[in-house]
């Protein structure tokens, strides 16, 4: 099995994202999901297939489409309102895993076949528990990612269960009150 790291939203938060990255030096395969502030030719993201976010000024790709992968920040895509425009572009690119970032909020759900994941943002998260993450998963042979992990940004911790009940009540709620405005 293949170790993945999924980062996102480290808005130069360049001491904690080194220390992850030294942590996970054995991942076979690292992803950043956008708004590392970091510029295109940074060391720190040699390893990495990188996206464009809001906050990045680097000419980094908008999406990268990498079987199982498809992997964008999440702001070009309407990521507060629902997963949807990543889903449809995932199953056009044949991906079966969307990766995203943008929201802040770590989560992890299967809808219409496809996993989508935000490792939430090593900075740190929207919600009560005042903390980043990011997640951490393993490639089987079949391209599914098992076991996967959300670890706290400085302890490297899993706090898988309590991140993602606080980031699904949270999303629930951005989108309840989005419906509402329509």
């Amino acid at each position: 099995m293949k170790k993945v790291l999924i980062t996102s939203d480290s808005h130069r938060y360049i001491e904690v994202f080194q220390q992850i990255i030294e942590l996970h030096r054995d991942a076979d395969i690292k992803i950043d999901c956008g708004d590392s502030c970091l510029s295109i030719d940074d060391k720190r993201l040699q390893d990495f297939l990188n996206v464009k976010g809001n906050h990045d000024f680097a000419d980094f790709p908008l999406t990268i489409v990498s079987p199982p992968f498809f992997i964008a920040h999440g702001h070009r895509f309407n990521i507060y309102e629902s997963e949807d425009i990543m889903i449809q572009e995932a199953r056009k690119n044949n991906c079966s895993i969307v990766l995203h970032g943008h929201t802040h909020i770590p989560n992890y759900q299967i809808k219409d076949g496809i996993s989508i994941i935000n490792p939430g943002s090593i900075m740190y998260n929207r919600g009560n528990l005042g903390y980043g993450t990011y997640a951490i998963g393993y490639l089987n042979a079949t391209n599914e990612l098992k076991d996967l992990k959300f670890y706290h940004h400085q302890t490297h911790v899993d706090v898988s269960q309590e991140v993602l009940k606080d980031g699904k009540r949270i999303l629930k709620e951005i989108r309840d009150k989005l419906n509402s405005n329509h």
